[in-house]
């Protein structure tokens, strides 16, 4: 039912609501639930294998991750630098960050 016309709204009771600064209870349940689980497949180990099977996923989530954190430190000197390099898929398997193909039908590309 829509609010009728001319009457006024009462106020809330001053200092009700939730405090300012304080946590959204259900962000902070999702935020501990994804730590758990991060935890539980391997923490930061689990990231440098990513960084290494789905680098553009990891450097998606880099890139959601530095700006906060730029923004968040009160360092005027902070510097960051990222360097990229493309190589070969040979290269990359001669270092370990790709698997080699173990059957002749994987070598040839083909299906």
């Amino acid at each position: 039912m829509p609010w009728p016309k001319g009457k006024k709204m009462e106020r809330k009771t001053p200092g009700s609501g939730r405090k300012p600064g304080s946590k959204n209870k259900d962000t902070e349940t999702i935020r501990i639930a994804v730590m758990r689980s991060f935890e539980s497949v391997g923490g930061w180990k689990y990231l440098e294998e990513m960084a290494r099977v789905q680098p553009t996923a990891y450097m998606t989530l880099l890139g959601k991750i530095l700006p906060h954190e730029l923004a968040a430190s009160d360092s005027a000197s902070l510097r960051h630098e990222i360097v990229l390099k493309w190589v070969t898929p040979e290269i990359a398997r001669a270092r370990g960050w790709l698997e080699t193909p173990t059957t002749e039908e994987e070598t040839s590309g083909s299906n």
